[in-house]
């Protein structure tokens, strides 16, 4: 059948034909360019974006405009989309060095330091004198830690064009990295000389000043910058930095205001300034700010996260929760709306459901490293050690000098023995946090365990000098000095961490120690008991009143703190063992397992009481039913130190998975990562598995903690022996016999003796 048109609908059929006959896709997308390049010049940033957009829509190709689209973002402080609309118009305009530069320091931004590596290098092929592709590639390989190869491609940079004070700022920058303080000084000079109203230079000097706690020449320098240009955004950035670092919040005040008003649709100061208004409590103020911004499409997420934040602290928690949900419906791609539901989960110890949002945030963003370092802070809290090590290593592979996660890698790889690994880790994150006394304190830590005194003193003494008046790190200067005899100097550090925080545990130990050590039974009693009776729960002080009562001989009192403490702290394996060797001594153990087992039928939800039974059991020799109550205990509480240590070491010497022992073992390590017991397990069970390299670490952690163990030794004598180091084994053996020649294992330790001899 042939289909007619009536007269009625002819004439709108016509129309639509001939609208369709005129539109032009190519004149369409060029009008929508001029329109957004017309609302650009007005600084009309948001409204450029949407006929920017518009011209994208009519060819997904067109360069100018995804690179127009890109500046655009760039003004409202869009970095994340400036970034993506850098590298459409890179892949699209390969030929277009401004925009190849463009989208490759945006690279940098982001920590995308191979890419830009690779942007760089296309650009030098093209054109070797290049002198900003030569300092993008210098950068790019700055971040990926090779220091020495930047360093020669500025220097490059500067031979080629000597007047240009970029490149010396640019080698100023990567000295800083390198350490070597006085010729970044000498290249930021040498750039003002060349362009003595260089404001980027005297920035970059006044951030070398203030690392080196020169902050009235960093002030100085700042304030020169604002004489030559009092409007110049990133030198009113940092004075106000400056100022709040300095404890003179009231100066910044002035130099925030004159970023934030500079552009209305430039989010990213009216925040800072938001967050400075509700630092100083000065909450309507700053929560005034944050509304408004959240009004603006550009700025809701970012605005509403904060709110979301304020909320939380703030105990409204439902509406915090329930504003991040909406963030992550209206910006699902967004990790950062994810970020912060984990850190909330997280903060009230839900560590489990926490993993699920920071999962989420990983995968809208993988080449986010906070995003990964967020996972490995949550393995962590759940005590999935290795878990969080491949975390923190992700998060160090995408950006190499991301210094939270070195630091943490140093934590974990300390309590795992690995001391060598922990120095680099350590090493690593005091070079990208050099503020941070929590890095310096943790390289100190590892340093002392790898026996480098005199470099651990050295660390040590910017440390005390900065923060000598934190407890914690007047204790570490009490343990330096017992690790070098000096006892008066330990004394009187843990006594000055007392005198900062009287209910310091590390402190109150350290002395304790002493004064047994000295034959001062009757001082560490007082001292314990005196503590006992503020904090009559706290595990510390529990676990010191049974040594002590112990060393004076004082059965029943050491009995009742070891039962308290395994009571408060059902993971203390300390607890278990010192009572165990009470019962043991005195010939109690029929007596101290019915006892165990009334309190289990009261209690059968304890873990703490199910791991005691076990353990007495163990002792006893009835292994089997041993197990069951450490399987028992770890069904009540998955993370249960003890429990998991003990059945790690029935698994590993009694025939059963060497996989779930190995499980149980790190589980064990991540309660109790100073346990010599527990690392002597972890090592064990790597020996059994064949895992050599691994296991020599904890094994030798274990005899250094406790070096007259011959078990100890012997296990770290075979760990040895596997690894084909014969002289290592030789001594551990030989020290093993030498210490007990019926230990458990001794006829072993001959055999494996002989065949070294």
């Amino acid at each position: 059948m042939i289909h007619r048109y009536s007269l009625s609908t002819l004439p709108i059929f016509l129309l639509l034909l001939s609208i369709a006959c005129r539109h032009d896709p190519e004149a369409a997308k060029q009008a929508a360019l001029e329109r957004g390049n017309g609302y650009f010049a007005q600084k009309k940033f948001a409204e450029a974006t949407i006929e920017y957009r518009n011209a994208i829509q009519e060819d997904m190709r067109f360069g100018e405009a995804h690179y127009r689209l890109g500046l655009a973002h760039e003004q409202l402080g869009d970095r994340a989309n400036a970034l993506r609309e850098f590298g459409n118009a890179a892949n699209v305009m390969p030929d277009r060095k401004d925009v190849q530069l463009k989208a490759g320091q945006y690279y940098l931004f982001a920590s995308r330091f191979d890419d830009a590596r690779k942007t760089a290098e296309r650009l030098l092929d093209k054109d070797v004198r290049n002198i900003d592709a030569q300092l993008l590639l210098a950068n790019a390989l700055a971040g990926l830690n090779d220091l020495d190869a930047a360093a020669s491609q500025v220097e490059e940079a500067v031979r080629m064009e000597p007047s240009n004070p970029a490149s010396y700022s640019n080698l100023a920058a990567i000295e800083l990295a390198r350490g070597n303080t006085s010729k970044a000084e000498s290249a930021f000079t040498n750039a003002l000389t060349i362009a003595p109203q260089s404001i980027d230079a005297r920035i970059g000097l006044a951030n070398l000043y203030w690392s080196e706690t020169r902050v009235p020449d960093a002030e100085r320098v700042l304030v020169e910058a604002l004489t030559i240009n009092p409007r110049h955004l990133l030198a009113n950035r940092t004075l106000a930095a400056l100022y709040v670092a300095t404890s003179r919040p009231a100066q910044a005040e002035a130099p925030l205001k004159v970023v934030a008003d500079a552009n209305p649709e430039f989010i990213a100061p009216r925040l800072a300034l938001a967050d400075y208004y509700l630092a100083m409590n000065r909450t309507d103020e700053g929560l005034r700010i944050l509304e408004a911004v959240a009004a603006q499409k550009n700025g809701a997420t970012p605005a509403n996260l904060r709110l979301g934040q304020f909320e939380f602290s703030h105990d409204k928690r439902p509406d915090a929760y329930a504003r991040v949900e909406k963030v992550i419906a209206a910006d699902p791609k967004n990790p950062q709306p994810y970020l912060l539901k984990a850190a909330f989960l997280l903060s009230e110890d839900r560590a489990d459901q926490a993993l699920l949002p920071a999962r989420a945030a990983v995968a809208a963003s993988p080449k986010l490293a906070r995003a990964h370092f967020a996972v490995g802070t949550i393995e962590l809290a759940r005590r999935r050690m290795d878990e969080a090590r491949q975390a923190f290593q992700e998060a160090i592979r995408i950006s190499p000098r991301f210094g939270p996660a070195a630091l943490e890698l140093a934590k974990i790889e300390l309590a795992r023995g690995q001391v060598e690994r922990a120095v680099q880790f350590a090493d690593a994150a005091v070079a990208n946090l050099p503020q941070s006394a929590d890095a310096r304190y943790v390289l100190v830590k590892v340093l002392m365990a790898r026996g480098e005194r005199d470099r651990a003193g050295a660390q040590l003494g910017p440390l005390q000098a900065q923060f000598g008046a934190s407890p914690r790190v007047q204790v570490l200067v009490g343990q330096y000095a017992l690790s070098r005899q000096d006892r008066d100097g330990a004394r009187k550090a843990f006594e000055q961490a007392l005198k900062i925080d009287e209910k310091d545990d590390e402190a109150l130990s350290g002395l304790v120690g002493l004064d047994l050590d000295a034959g001062r039974k009757a001082e560490a009693r007082q001292a314990v008991e005196a503590r006992l009776a503020s904090t009559p729960k706290d595990p510390m002080a529990l676990a010191l009143a049974g040594r002590v009562y112990a060393a004076l001989g004082m059965d029943a009192k050491a009995e009742e703190s070891w039962k308290a403490l395994v009571a408060v702290d059902p993971g203390n394996l300390d607890g278990y063992l010192a009572l165990g060797r009470l019962y043991y001594r005195q010939k109690r153990l029929d007596q101290a397992v019915a006892e165990t087992e009334r309190l289990v039928q009261q209690q059968p939800s304890s873990a703490g009481a199910q791991t005691m039974l076990g353990f007495l059991m163990e002792t006893q020799g009835r292994t089997s039913e041993a197990q069951q109550r450490y399987l028992k205990a770890l069904e009540i509480e998955p993370r249960s130190a003890a429990a998991a240590n003990n059945l790690a070491w029935l698994y590993a010497t009694r025939g059963g998975n060497l996989d779930v022992a190995l499980q149980l073992a790190q589980t064990a390590k991540a309660g109790l990562p100073d346990s010599p017991e527990v690392s002597d397990t972890l090592g064990w069970v790597y020996y059994k598995k064949g895992l050599k390299d691994v296991a020599i670490g904890p094994l030798e952690q274990a005899v250094r903690a406790v070096p007259g163990k011959a078990t100890y030794h012997f296990h770290l004598g075979m760990a040895y022996l596997s690894a084909n180091d014969w002289a290592k084994a030789r001594a551990s053996l030989q020290r093993a016999l030498a210490l007990d020649p019926n230990f458990d294992g001794a006829q072993d330790a001959r055999t494996a003796l002989a065949s070294v001899q």
